[in-house]
């Protein structure tokens, strides 16, 4: 689908930031992110059956308006960074496209594909040391139908998966007019115990692997094979596994397996690293709205060949279910966890897998006033061995974003265990 830039503006807030609040001090969890910005894209189906223009720019209208509201409140992503410490909030905006494309969402949705996705993204999707690019980009995108597609990205050295749905969340809100003070967004990562880098500090290396010859697939677990799923996993130890927790291990299983076949070998060390809210892990426990970076990249792995699904799913839950409460020096524990991670996914020895899950962040709620999307997907990150698991529309089924080598990926969609339990790419209804 050829997509054209109709126009081009910047969207800045719609009252000035106040001066006490200009200078938006990073945590340390920020800094050592990588300056990437992380794409989201919302599908909006036309429920009429004619198109009305009048219509369509009264939406996107909606849209900017609620965004330069929101903005006040998420002052920083108006701004710019100043260095690898400090965002200057000085409103410069964020950038807003309007596009069109010349095809149909209902052709889209017939068997999505994920490369075609890509020109969707305002903003490439590539690691930057550029510090004078917005941190936010925003893209609306109309079909010939009158349907729209929503594209955000967001710097991720500002927002993790949590920060980025409480935005969402408020953008919609907004909109419908709706806005509730619980919703707004706490500024407190900085004052948690934990010491700022200094600020000449270089942006930190991407920690991701984007591998030119990997591909990108998309399955979907249906709620009756998670279910049957969740009792091949089940075990005394975790007697009743996670949606997410089973779905990993038969990843990183099935994973390692393609990846010893193809490399011809009987055993090789793997390990699998997911990114852990630690808001409710810390304490006192962080509100659910806090801003920022908050997570540990938790990393759980093993010396095994053929790797067993309870024995995987009780060490996901060991590692991935830790509490920071008690520890006198949590912060200590985080940091100890990023070295543990950036040792391990830097062996080339070791097949190192990353799991992210969005299921929890009801990005499905994201409704302006028209409806909810029909279909949100996290565009092709390209990140070599990686999952990332949302839900679908009706919030039983899991959508799996995969990546992996084409060698590894062949393996997959052809190995008999997996295939048990997904659906390759099926239609959204």
């Amino acid at each position: 689908m050829e997509i054209e830039i109709i126009s081009k503006e910047t969207i800045k807030p719609s009252s000035p930031t106040p001066q006490n609040l200009r200078i938006y001090q990073m945590s340390f969890f920020d800094q050592m992110m990588t300056n990437i910005h992380v794409p989201n894209l919302f599908f909006y189906l036309n429920k009429s059956n004619c198109i009305d223009q009048q219509d369509i720019a009264a939406k996107t209208q909606r849209i900017k308006e609620s965004l330069s509201e929101l903005l006040t409140h998420f002052y920083p992503l108006a701004g710019r960074f100043k260095d690898n410490a400090v965002i200057e909030c000085n409103d410069a905006g964020a950038e807003f496209t309007e596009a069109r494309v010349n095809g149909f969402l209902s052709d889209l949705l017939e068997k999505p594909d994920l490369d075609s996705l890509l020109p969707f993204i305002p903003y490439e999707l590539k690691p930057s040391k550029d510090l004078t690019i917005p941190l936010l980009y925003v893209q609306v995108i109309v079909f010939k139908c009158g349907s729209l597609a929503l594209a955000i990205s967001t710097s991720h050295k500002f927002a993790d998966g949590r920060t980025a749905s409480n935005f969402f969340k408020c953008w919609s809100a907004i909109a419908r007019g709706c806005m509730d003070e619980s919703m707004l967004p706490r500024y407190v990562a900085c004052s948690i115990n934990i010491p700022s880098m200094d600020p000449s500090t270089a942006l930190p290396p991407v920690d991701l692997d984007f591998a030119p010859n990997c591909v990108t697939r998309r399955f979907i677990f249906e709620e009756s094979k998670i279910a049957e799923l969740k009792t091949r996993v089940a075990s005394t130890i975790v007697p009743k596994p996670s949606r997410v927790e089973a779905i990993a291990a038969l990843f990183w299983k099935c994973a390692s397996a393609a990846s010893r076949k193809n490399l011809g070998l009987p055993t090789r060390p793997s390990a699998m690293a997911q990114a852990v809210d630690i808001r409710k892990k810390v304490s006192p426990p962080l509100p659910e709205t806090s801003v920022g970076n908050l997570f540990a990249p938790i990393v759980v792995s093993t010396e095994e060949g053929e790797l067993d699904l309870p024995r995987l799913a009780i060490q996901i839950r060991k590692a991935f279910g830790f509490s920071l409460h008690g520890e006198e020096n949590a912060f200590s524990k985080i940091l100890d966890a990023g070295k543990e991670y950036s040792k391990i996914s830097s062996n080339d020895d070791i097949d190192f897998y990353l799991c992210s899950s969005w299921c929890w962040m009801s990005f499905y709620d994201l409704d302006f006033g028209w409806g909810k999307p029909i279909w949100f997907t996290i565009p092709s990150v390209r990140a070599k061995n990686s999952v990332a698991l949302n839900e679908t529309s009706s919030g039983k089924a899991l959508e799996a974003i995969i990546t992996l080598s084409a060698e590894d990926m062949a393996e997959l969609e052809s190995n008999e265990e997996f295939l048990e339990f997904v659906s390759i790419n099926p239609s959204i209804a």
